[in-house]
């Protein structure tokens, strides 16, 4: 029987612990010339309307920016926003531009040019972006304009001047800000796609606002000089910047030691203990709202039956998880909504998650027996999964945890991240 891999996102999610901290190895210190940053893996497009990935993500914060960006002590800021108020129903957004904006082209930049990138992520060609509809749907007509029941214009963003961009909301959504971080919710160069359309990120063309402009690629090697025309939060110390990709993570820590690197994101978590006693490294910690999680593809009818889903969920011990894997770990999560943004917001679970593991293995077990499965049937399939830490070890120990319930997962090659993401974009 051929193995289903689990792939596809819908509604049905095994989460995984919630992480709130991001670690940073560096070499110390940093001085303001050619900073070389280690990444997992590139962007699947320069395009900011297309960034779902921390490949995407680690390129499009340096080209691009955003209303709000997170600071470098992991709070979010003004970017290209100088400020914003808030109307008394909560519903209401006014953000005032920064003076005298400009694309790296030298041509201004106007609240017209985030209207304009609003409504492309909601337009027919990018709304199955799988970030547009957490992105748009508490905005003002949102839903209804990504479903195709309402105009683009009917998105509730508006910029009544150059310097001013309202956002309209449905419902009160504190966490505002921190969505308007986002890559995807850029400024879009107008002038750029109206006269190159879908060409407008060749490099011959390509126009970005953020701290750093695009000079190339070549190798596994993004490089980036300073905007000139810059004027968000943060004035830029270091002249230029190397993004290097990287899929093996021992790897990257060698050549930081060897002083080929300058910065690695997240090391591998066994190496902490002994980087702490190099003098020579770094590490900063900053807050950060990350879940692991397992998608499965419901497409599959075996994997489709609610009673298997929930089995799988409640196999899985997420505390052992984590400590199995050496995370520093606040909360485990049962879904994507966590206790992190707002303050006081309390995470959902299901009065299953205080029961015992055992309690729960065996309710797995009858759920499993429930739709068939048993000690001479058991469910077999695959996992696909992109490369590096946690991934690979989250996925292993899900399996390990999955053979007490009649479960037969099997790990596939790891994929770097752009080619899985991609794989999962296409429903593949």
């Amino acid at each position: 029987m051929a193995m289903p891999t689990l792939i596809r996102v819908l509604r049905h999610l095994l989460a995984g612990a919630t992480l709130l901290t991001v670690l940073t190895v560096l070499a110390d210190p940093v001085q303001a010339r050619t900073l070389r940053q280690v990444i997992a893996f590139g962007p699947t497009a320069l395009d900011p309307v297309y960034s779902t990935t921390s490949g995407d993500a680690s390129v499009h914060v340096n080209l691009f920016e955003g209303l709000a960006r997170y600071g470098a002590d992991g709070q979010v800021q003004a970017a290209q926003a100088q400020d914003w108020t808030v109307s008394a129903d909560g519903l209401a957004w006014t953000f005032r531009l920064r003076p005298a904006l400009r694309w790296n082209d030298g041509r201004p930049l106007t609240s017209a040019d985030f209207v304009a990138g609003f409504r492309r992520l909601a337009s027919a060609a990018h709304r199955e972006h799988p970030k547009a509809g957490f992105l748009l749907e508490p905005i003002r007509g949102g839903r209804e304009v990504m479903v195709g029941e309402q105009p683009l214009e009917a998105l509730g963003i508006e910029a009544p001047d150059d310097r001013t961009v309202v956002i309209h909301l449905d419902s009160v959504t504190p966490f505002l800000p921190s969505m308007l971080t986002h890559p995807a919710l850029s400024p879009v160069p107008r002038h750029v796609l109206a006269q190159y359309g879908a060409a407008w990120t060749d490099p011959a063309h390509f126009v970005s606002n953020g701290p750093y402009r695009l000079d190339g690629y070549a190798h596994g090697v993004w490089s980036m000089s300073q905007n000139p025309f810059h004027h968000g939060s943060v004035r830029p110390q270091a002249t230029r910047v190397e993004l290097i990709e990287r899929g093996n993570g021992n790897q990257a820590l060698q050549e930081l030691l060897t002083g080929k690197v300058d910065i690695v994101h997240a090391p591998p978590t066994e190496q902490l203990e002994w980087l702490k006693a190099r003098q020579s490294i770094r590490i900063v910690s900053t807050g950060a709202t990350v879940s692991n999680y397992l998608a499965l593809n419901t497409a599959d009818p075996r994997l489709a039956d609610p009673r298997v889903r929930q089995a799988l969920s409640m196999a899985l011990d997420r505390r052992e998880i984590m400590a199995r894997l050496s995370l520093p770990v606040s909360s485990v999560a049962y879904s994507f909504a966590v206790a992190s943004e707002p303050a006081g917001w309390q995470p959902i679970a299901p009065p299953w998650a205080r029961w015992t593991m055992e309690r729960r293995r065996e309710r797995a077990r009858e759920l499993m027996r429930e739709a068939g499965y048993g000690p001479g049937r058991r469910l077999a399939f695959g996992i696909r999964l992109n490369l590096g830490q946690p991934n690979i070890g989250l996925a292993g120990a899900a399996r390990s945890m999955w053979h007490n319930i009649y479960v037969d997962a099997v790990l596939e090659d790891p994929e770097t991240g752009s080619a899985h993401y991609r794989r999962l974009a296409d429903g593949r």
